[in-house]
């Protein structure tokens, strides 16, 4: 299991050259759902274009804007934003990068946002918790009197990937809610020990203790890691697994006789020991 986080931002590095005049354009993934904080303003009343099923409501009287050109106004210290993908995604472009000042962006679990933030004037800029969404972009040059910035690595999928299996190794784990495990890339999976072997999403029952068997190489993912209270590895055999606990809210973790499914850092652990690997008294694993 490797550990690994970080957001696509950086301090000088990139060249910024005239991305200022570049259009501040975010992508909207399809079936992505209003949610979390999203704020926004600008220097001066700006040109707002959506394309495709994207709809936005700034809430400044206008209501829900459709594909086509607006104007929004400074009016405001910020707008608040409320966005949809729709069934097919799209685009929405802040007017040019360089008139946006404000952009708060956080919490973000059904709301899949893409964009880069280079050239942008921001005096205030948050990304926190930002799930599956990724903001790039280079900050240098810009007048920040606030800055936060983090990426919640529990709202991140948890992906197992195997590189072997025949169907009698499993995963098992305690979810703290309901949700699905999905396989991909050639694997099939099957909840419990009996069954048919499936290459469609299971659901994943609530604080029960469940097995999810694999077969053949390819992975299998729950949707966020967060939701992923107990997790247990052991007698894999020639079964390579290999993912990331980062943002898993473990209570119980169990790892025994897993072969070289481990990794810590970059360095293979080969735990074939009876007692698998412990953690005792004041121990940190990181």
């Amino acid at each position: 299991m490797n550990l690994g986080l970080g957001l696509g931002l950086s301090l000088g590095g990139r060249r910024v050259g005239d991305a200022g005049n570049k259009p501040a354009t975010f992508s909207i993934a399809a079936g992505s759902v209003d949610d979390g904080i999203k704020r926004i303003n600008f220097s001066e009343t700006i040109t707002v274009t959506i394309t495709g099923d994207v709809t936005a409501d700034f809430g400044d009287g206008q209501g829900e804007l459709t594909a086509g050109t607006h104007t929004v106004s400074d009016a405001l210290d910020y707008w608040t934003l409320k966005i949809t993908g729709g069934t097919g995604g799209g685009t929405i472009t802040f007017g040019k990068r360089k008139q946006v000042t404000y952009l708060h962006l956080a919490y973000l679990n059904s709301l899949v946002v893409k964009g880069d933030i280079t050239g942008m004037k921001l005096t205030s800029l948050l990304l926190y918790s930002l799930g599956l969404s990724t903001i790039t972009g280079d900050i240098s040059g810009m007048e920040l009197t606030y800055l936060q910035g983090a990426r919640d690595p529990g709202e991140l999928p948890a992906v197992f990937t195997v590189t072997a299996g025949d169907g009698t190794k499993y995963v098992r784990v305690r979810v703290s809610e309901a949700t699905t495990v999905t396989p991909a890339g050639g694997t099939s999976i099957r909840i419990g020990s009996s069954g048919e072997f499936v290459t469609t999403p299971l659901t994943l029952a609530a604080n029960t203790i469940q097995e999810i068997y694999f077969k053949d190489a390819g992975s299998f993912t729950i949707p966020k890691r967060k939701l992923v209270t107990d997790l247990f590895l052991n007698n894999l055999g020639s079964s390579v697994i290999t993912g990331d606990i980062t943002g898993m809210e473990l209570t119980v973790l169990y790892l025994y006789n897993i072969g070289s499914s481990l990794k810590y850092g970059t360095n293979p652990l080969d735990i074939t020991e009876s007692l698998g690997i412990q953690l005792l008294g004041d121990t940190v694993f990181s």
